[in-house]
């Protein structure tokens, strides 16, 4: 059985889109059994933004997913020995079919052996669950 603060048998967690966060959780020591972490920071403010993009703002911030974001996060998770998931990998369909073999790739070679990732699917015009099974699958073979 698993003690926890929150009583027997109930895994704590904390999920995030900014890896600041984790960061501040473990700099707090916080009783938690593991993290969850879009590498794709979603959460980023007007001023982030301008920062970012030398002053200019997107049209659709919503809608942007920087590709240098997945690194970010894939490295804090590293630095933390709790158990990280690893989610929205795919930068919510927005990773062209080309790139999601690649994208399945980085992230099993960014966490720890301990880790996992989840992805969401929306297979409507394909068998999206039969080609990442089959992805994951040749990566964790070593294939």
């Amino acid at each position: 059985m698993v003690q926890t603060g929150s009583g027997p048998g109930v895994l704590v967690g904390v999920g995030t889109h900014k890896p600041e966060v984790i960061e501040l959780v473990e700099e707090q020591g916080w009783d938690i059994d593991f993290y969850a972490g879009c590498v794709y920071n979603r959460t980023r403010s007007a001023a982030e933004w301008r920062q970012l993009l030398n002053g200019q703002l997107p049209e659709m911030p919503g809608e942007v997913y920087i590709q240098s974001d997945p690194e970010r996060m894939y490295k804090v998770m590293r630095q933390t020995a709790k158990t990280c998931f690893a989610f929205k990998i795919l930068a919510a369909g927005r990773i062209g079919d080309d790139g999601i073999a690649q994208a399945f790739r980085t992230a099993y070679a960014s966490i720890k052996p301990h880790d996992g990732v989840y992805v969401g699917m929306f297979p409507r015009s394909k068998d999206e669950v039969r080609e990442n099974a089959e992805i994951v699958h040749g990566i964790l073979a070593g294939a």
